[in-house]
């Protein structure tokens, strides 16, 4: 029977899945921006640039995190609609299925508040 992992440790996993879709999405965006037609678009590229630059740094604290708590991601498959990953903790294995709502969501939320956005009054979240 595999060991119950913390919710410290389940909180870990999520963040760094969230946080590997979000430097895709951000690159993403930064390329869609350098289209003409926006007046301000370096100003809004530069911004994201910003944001993109701190994910890598939290994403190796992360696995610094990771190696003290015996964690190791062995494996992870994206798709439109879900991300799911295999992962090791403490020599046992599990698996993590994100759906992509939820996925969108926690990116959206990372987001406003990088960009000091307040949320939609009446704005439903998971």
């Amino acid at each position: 029977m595999p060991q119950l992992q913390t919710q410290d440790e389940i909180r870990m996993v999520k963040e760094y899945l969230v946080l590997a879709v979000m430097l895709d999405l951000l690159e993403h965006d930064a390329a869609k921006m350098q289209l003409p037609g926006l007046k301000m678009s370096h100003l809004y590229i530069r911004q994201l640039r910003s944001i993109q630059q701190g994910i890598p740094e939290r994403m190796r604290e992360l696995r610094r995190e990771f190696k003290r708590s015996g964690i190791r991601i062995v494996g992870m498959e994206r798709s439109k609609t879900h991300i799911r990953a295999d992962y090791l903790c403490r020599g046992y294995r599990h698996e993590m299925m994100l759906q992509g709502d939820l996925v969108k969501s926690e990116i959206e939320v990372r987001l406003e508040r990088e960009l000091a956005i307040a949320p939609k009054a009446g704005e439903g979240r998971p």
